[in-house]
């Protein structure tokens, strides 16, 4: 398709990371579970309350409220499914030229680095140590919506419900591809205008704390998220972090 559309290939070539995160992400549940890893359900909360002192996500979301299940699905639920969208005129008509293919390819390297990660160190979320303990999980094992079935009820729906229980990959903790894609769209945001650095890094926090309080991930996942955005972001700049 490169070959016989060249005016095209300045909008592909940037756009093929993010087909093949997309479509390694969407296929991945067709891969026979008798050559996949086993599943880690132990490493991360280990991990968790030797470094921090505490399960964080099991103490915030010990304490829940129909107010603090919308304020963390406006970040979690809404926010992470349209910025990378609202990215694309942003970036293409308010930054320097060059911008968005660059954002696209950081965009896309990132999460198929996450999601092959995903798939070779296959990690238990917070939700699964709530609902099974330590016992061995198995790729038959459906997926969880965590807090965010609290949304389904408050709103009327089944999406969350549906949308993670039917997830191609249920075990993928381990990096936080929700903390990585806000940090990634935040560092391209701050090096456009450094104004906006504070405001970048209260959305990071925010959904991070929604992460945690919907018993997506733990403190340790949204760390491997942001080291995956941080080494996708100074790579497409060469080292260039700032203007």
């Amino acid at each position: 398709l490169l070959l016989f559309t060249p005016n095209l290939r300045p909008f592909l070539c940037p756009a093929l990371p993010v087909l093949a995160w997309l479509s390694l992400f969407t296929s991945c549940g067709g891969i026979p579970t008798d050559i996949r890893p086993e599943i880690n359900v132990t490493l991360l909360p280990r991990l968790e309350t030797s470094i921090f002192g505490v399960n964080l996500s099991d103490k915030l979301a010990s304490n829940i409220s129909p107010v603090k299940d919308i304020f963390a699905w406006i970040p979690y639920g809404v926010l992470h499914f349209i910025n990378g969208v609202i990215c694309i005129p942003v970036f293409y008509f308010l930054a320097p030229k060059g911008t968005l293919p660059k954002f696209a390819r950081a965009f896309g390297y990132m999460n198929l680095a996450g999601v092959v990660t995903q798939i070779a160190f296959p990690t238990a979320s917070p939700w699964y140590l709530h609902l099974y303990g330590t016992q061995p999980a198995n790729y038959s094992m459906p997926g969880n919506p965590g807090g965010l079935i609290r949304v389904d009820d408050i709103l009327h729906i089944n999406l969350y419900g549906n949308t993670f229980g039917n997830s191609p990959l249920v075990f993928g903790a381990w990096p936080s591809l929700h903390s990585g894609s806000a940090v990634l769209i935040n560092l391209f945001i701050a090096r456009l205008n450094p104004w906006l650095i504070p405001l970048n890094f209260g959305y990071v926090f925010w959904i991070w704390w929604a992460c945690l309080y919907l018993r997506h991930h733990y403190l340790v996942d949204l760390f491997g998220g942001f080291f995956y955005a941080f080494i996708a972001f100074v790579w497409i700049y060469r080292g260039r972090i700032l203007p």
